[in-house]
C-alpha cells in the first residue's frame, strides 16, 4: 500500500507474505528466493534532482547481495548501470551485510557503502542525494559519503521491493516502511525516521508453514527438508523443536534466535497411505509461540 497519495501501490509476486512482526503496523516477509513487490513506473518515481530512499529492514544473510528498494534499468535483466536508484545490501561475512546507496547520473552509476555492517534484527537504512553528495545512514547515523553530480537518469521502468531487475539477489527477511522522497532529507530528518523503536520482545517466525513428503512403500526415504526459524523482534529467543510421530524427526531440536531445522521422514514399515504429523516450535516469552507446522507424508503403493 502507498501512503504518499501518489498511487504507487505495489503488486506482490511469488509469495511475499504480510507479517505483524514489524516496526509500524504490518510489513512484508521475503523468503530470499524469488518473491518481490513491483510498482509501476510513474512520474512521481522518476526523480531527477535530489532523492532520499529509506526503509526499516530485518536482514538475514544468505551469502549474496540483497535488494531493499530499486527502480530498475530493465525488466528481466541486471546489467550496468542497473538502476535509476537503489538501496541494497552487499554480503560481507555470512552473518552480516553492508548497506549501499546507488544513483545513476548521466547514465553512470555512483554509489556509497556504509562503513558499518548490519546483522539480524531491525535497523533503519537510508540514502540521500542532494545533487553533489551521496550519504548512507544506518540507524540514523551517517556511515559514508561519496561525491556525485548531475541529474538522475530515468529508464522508465518499474520499482521493485525485494529484488533486482532479473529477479535475483532477493531479500531474505522483513521490510517495513519503505520511503522515496524527491528531496534530500537532512541528517536530523533521517534521525527522526530512525527514532521509531523496533520491537524489543522476541517474535517467533517460521518458514515454510507446512511441509509435504512423498515416497513409495518399500522404497527410499524422501529427501529431507528445511524449516527456517528466525527472531523477527528484539532481545534473545531460545527455541525448541519437537515432533509427534515416530516416522518424523527434527534436528537440531533447539537453538537461539535464527537457525535452520532439518526435517526427515522414515517410511520403514509404513503401508501405502497418507500420514499426518506436527512439528511444534516453542520459544518461551516470544510472540507467535508455540508455532505448529503441519507435515504430510504420502506413501504410494509400489508399482
Amino acid at each position: 500500500a502507498d501512503a504518499s497519495g501518489n498511487g504507487n501501490t505495489g503488486t506482490l509476486t511469488n509469495g511475499p507474505v504480510w507479517s505483524a512482526s514489524c516496526v509500524s503496523g504490518s510489513c512484508l516477509s521475503f523468503d530470499g528466493s524469488n518473491d518481490y513487490a513491483s510498482i509501476l513506473n510513474s512520474s512521481s518515481l522518476n526523480i531527477t534532482n535530489a532523492l532520499t530512499l529509506a526503509a526499516w529492514v530485518n536482514y538475514t544473510d544468505n551469502g549474496a547481495a540483497q535488494h531493499i528498494l530499486s527502480k530498475i534499468k530493465a525488466v528481466g535483466s541486471h546489467t550496468s548501470p542497473y538502476f535509476d536508484w537503489s538501496l541494497h545490501f552487499l554480503d560481507v561475512t555470512g552473518t552480516s551485510g553492508r548497506p549501499r546507496f546507488w544513483v545513476t547520473t548521466n547514465s553512470s552509476g555512483k554509489s556509497v557503502q556504509s562503513a558499518a555492517t548490519v546483522g539480524s534484527g531491525w535497523h533503519h537504512i537510508a540514502g540521500t542525494y542532494d545533487g553533489s553528495t551521496l550519504t548512507i545512514y544506518v540507524d540514523g547515523v551517517p556511515q559514508g559519503t561519496a561525491a556525485a553530480s548531475g541529474a538522475i537518469t530515468n529508464y522508465g521502468q518499474p520499482a521493485y521491493i525485494g529484488t533486482n531487475g532479473s529477479i535475483t539477489e532477493a531479500w531474505k527477511g522483513l521490510l517495513d516502511d519503505a520511503r522515496v522522497y524527491n528531496r534530500a532529507l537532512t541528517a536530523s530528518e533521517v534521525a527522526t525516521l530512525a527514532n521509531q523503536q523496533p520491537p524489543s520482545t522476541p517474535i517467533l517466525s517460521i518458514l515454510p508453514i507446512s511441509l509435504s513428503f512423498s515416497a513409495t512403500a518399500g522404497g527410499s526415504n524422501p529427501a529431507s527438508q528445511t524449516l527456517n526459524i528466525s527472531n523477527t523482534g528484539g532481545g534473545t529467543m531460545n527455541w525448541t523443536a519437537t515432533d509427534n510421530q515416530t516416522w518424523l524427526s527434527v534436528s537440531p531440536t533447539s537453538g537461539t534466535n535464527n537457525g535452520s531445522v532439518t526435517v526427515s521422514t522414515n517410511i520403514s514399515g509404513l503401508a501405502a497411505g497418507t500420514y499426518s504429523g506436527t512439528i511444534t516450535v516453542t520459544a518461551t516469552g516470544a510472540a507467535g509461540s508455540p508455532a505448529a507446522i503441519q507435515v504430510t507424508l504420502n506413501v504410494a503403493s509400489p508399482p
